[in-house]
């Protein structure tokens, strides 16, 4: 449902859009209004076709704090041996409070693909949560020999190993 009000709100915004342009008779970037409202009408385009593309209606309501309800999507989906809905069926779980469920499911992903570097930061912050600081940063070693210590997933461990340590 959410998806389908995201492209409900996409339609409106580019409708508007076309719609001031041909009122202002030029492609409407004149002023910084038009093209916030032209940029973000891109940018809700890409996300839409990502979200479908991939099959990722799923993500939202994780990342919403929505565990359970994303957990129902999740299992919905046909492929359960996917990595990423692993990932995200371990993440719903940790953060709905069953760590040992959560960390059952990405060591389930990272068996099936160990370079996912997203997989290891989580099961890292699942085993920090866990007070498992010595597993947390054996993940931390791991995302730097496979993406350096400059990956986005190696810095969000890192600072959460830190924080649990200080």
């Amino acid at each position: 449902m959410g998806l389908a009000l995201t492209f409900v709100g996409w339609i409106a915004n580019v409708v508007g859009t076309v719609f001031r342009g041909v009122a202002a008779d030029r492609f409407p970037w004149g002023n910084m209004y038009e093209f916030t409202v032209t940029t973000i009408a891109f940018i809700v385009a890409v996300f839409l076709v990502l979200a479908v593309r991939n099959r990722m209606r799923w993500l939202g309501l994780a990342k919403a704090g929505h565990y359970d309800w994303a957990l129902t999507v999740l299992a919905a989906i046909q492929n359960q041996d996917d990595p990423r809905v692993l990932n995200y069926t371990g993440y719903s779980h940790r953060k709905a409070g069953r760590l040992e469920t959560g960390i059952a499911y990405y060591q389930k992903a990272l068996a099936i693909n160990p370079n996912f570097n997203l997989a290891r930061e989580y099961l890292g912050e699942g085993y920090v949560a866990a007070g498992m600081i010595e597993e947390a940063k054996i993940q931390l070693a791991e995302i730097a020999a496979r993406c350096g210590t400059t990956c986005e997933e190696y810095n969000d461990l890192k600072k959460v190993i830190e924080t649990a340590i200080n």
